[in-house]
């Protein structure tokens, strides 16, 4: 009987592992980098695709040109604090906190919030940027 609770008990972790596993599989990772010359300051670059950019890390990631923000914007047309972008497994936000440019998304104006796509293309005063994730 021991023999079998111990063998029951061994599958059942390793059906847990192999579900972590798949979760963990599904996990989108989203970057970020500038059309501009390099406006980012504060971060940690990395390469994708042959491009120089910042890896966003889960959750929320705020942006402007504040020491307090995540991902310093090295441009005085970016208010101290302009938009963060949440991302989670399955989805990537950006969200407009109304600084003194208005917050573009591939040409429209972004009112509150909206979802982001990959290649999608953030307008922020004189900067440019895209996401991407793999």
């Amino acid at each position: 009987m021991e023999i079998v609770i111990a063998v029951a008990s061994f599958f059942a972790s390793l059906l847990c592992l192999l579900f972590q596993l798949m979760i963990r599989s599904k996990n989108k990772q989203y970057y970020i980098y500038c059309l501009n010359d390099s406006c980012f300051r504060n971060v940690d670059y990395t390469y994708k695709n042959n491009k120089k950019c910042v890896k966003l890390k889960h959750g929320t990631t705020l942006f402007g040109r504040s020491n307090g923000v995540d991902i310093i914007i090295d441009d005085n047309t970016i208010s101290r604090i302009q938009f963060y972008i949440s991302n989670t497994n399955d989805s990537c936000n950006i969200v407009n906190l109304h600084g003194i440019n208005p917050l573009y998304v591939n040409g429209k104006e972004v009112e509150d919030k909206q979802t982001l796509s990959n290649g999608d293309i953030i307008k922020a005063g004189n900067v440019q940027m895209r996401i991407m994730y793999n």
